[in-house]
């Protein structure tokens, strides 16, 4: 569902300034490796503007901490017991 949306999204506002700063600019690694496939289909996400592969990866690698610690913050406050 996060990948739909961060396609749609990037079909919008990827001609804007801020898109960079997105987390959905950032969700398809493949674009970079210059595999045809996968970032020239109808499903492709374009590059953004001054995007790199290292800046990706350092999103995408805070993107799961963050949403690691924020699960591991809700779960340990459930009783389970």
């Amino acid at each position: 569902i996060i990948y739909f949306f961060g396609l749609l999204f990037n079909a919008i506002a990827s001609s804007a300034n801020w898109f960079l700063y997105t987390p959905f600019a950032h969700l398809d690694l493949f674009k970079y490796l210059g595999n045809a496939s996968a970032s020239n289909g109808f499903l492709g996400m374009n590059i953004a503007p001054g995007g790199t592969f290292v800046l990706s990866a350092i999103v995408l690698l805070g993107m799961i901490i963050i949403i690691q610690q924020i699960s591991k913050s809700i779960f340990s406050k459930r009783d389970i017991a």
